[in-house]
């Protein structure tokens, strides 16, 4: 629903999904995983329709499910502080606030990223922040670092978008970044 823009039902199945979990405070890590995930979904969709009070209550809930010690893989979630903190860069990004995301940004340990997956949606998610703050050089080297560790992730898409905006844009084209889309595809 997030993805189609029916951001209003997404946010509510997500929420609603969450209440019904709820964890006290004996909650397994299953449990605070899958309802911490279920949050910082909910966050994404709040912003991308441009509520940011509702965003930042969401993750801000989000983040305090993250109290585990460890990341959490519960059958198809993964979840932890650091899921949280990137989920953070898109949903400040979707609002617009490319400051509050490059902070968070700067939050994260990238030792924790686990996945060459995550780490590159990491930088993909922080390409988006800089290419937002006018800082095009900077989100052509977060592409070139994801291209590095996940190529796939930048066949997407989204990511071709954000490709060829910045490749078009009335800006100096960065250092490789037309080689970049010419070897993911964005452009032919």
């Amino acid at each position: 629903m997030r993805r189609a823009g029916h951001h209003d039902d997404a946010i509510a199945l997500l929420s609603a999904a969450a209440a019904d979990i709820q964890p006290g405070p004996h909650a397994s890590d299953a449990e605070l995983a899958t309802y911490g995930s279920l949050l910082r979904t909910a966050s994404y969709a709040g912003a991308q329709a441009g509520r940011r009070a509702q965003a930042q209550t969401l993750i801000d809930e989000a983040a305090a499910a993250g109290r585990l010690r460890a990341p959490v893989h519960a059958g198809e979630i993964t979840f932890s502080p650091t899921h949280v903190a990137v989920y953070k860069i898109s949903a400040f990004t979707a609002v617009g606030d490319s400051t509050a995301a490059l902070d968070h940004a700067s939050t994260v340990d990238m030792r924790l990223l686990e996945t060459p997956e995550r780490y590159a949606r990491y930088y993909i998610d922080t390409a988006r922040t800089w290419e937002q703050h006018g800082r095009h050089d900077r989100a052509s080297q977060a592409l070139q670092a994801a291209e590095s560790q996940a190529p796939q992730e930048l066949r997407r898409p989204s990511s071709h978008e954000l490709i060829t905006r910045m490749l078009y844009a009335p800006t100096v084209t960065p250092a490789g970044l037309r080689s970049l889309a010419m070897r993911v595809g964005a452009i032919r």
